[in-house]
């Protein structure tokens, strides 16, 4: 299943939480509208009371999607030294 935040907007599920709030709308479908838990349904209710002007469900990423050049010139000059090592005839390798 998809991510929340590529299935509802944070517009959506702040609606959808406020309903709850309200009173107007019961736990179990939401998490069934959502396709959460009720573990996710709480902590999202725990942000949303927390700061619900601010509140979001988009995702940012923290780090890097990729390594950096260095690293990964480094890898590979590693993965060539080893295949070396396991082609090489001379080396009494059976397996790897």
């Amino acid at each position: 299943m998809e991510q929340i935040h590529k299935r509802f907007s944070s517009e959506q599920v702040k609606q959808l939480l406020e309903g709850y709030l309200k009173g107007l709308m019961d736990r179990a479908d939401i998490e069934e509208v959502l396709g959460i838990n009720k573990t996710r349904f709480f902590a999202l209710l725990k942000l949303y009371r927390h700061d619900p002007k601010g509140f979001t469900v988009n995702y940012n990423r923290r780090s890097p999607t990729r390594l950096s050049k260095p690293v990964e010139e480094q890898i590979r000059r590693e993965l060539l030294l080893e295949r070396s090592l396991v082609e090489n005839r001379q080396l009494p390798i059976f397996s790897y």
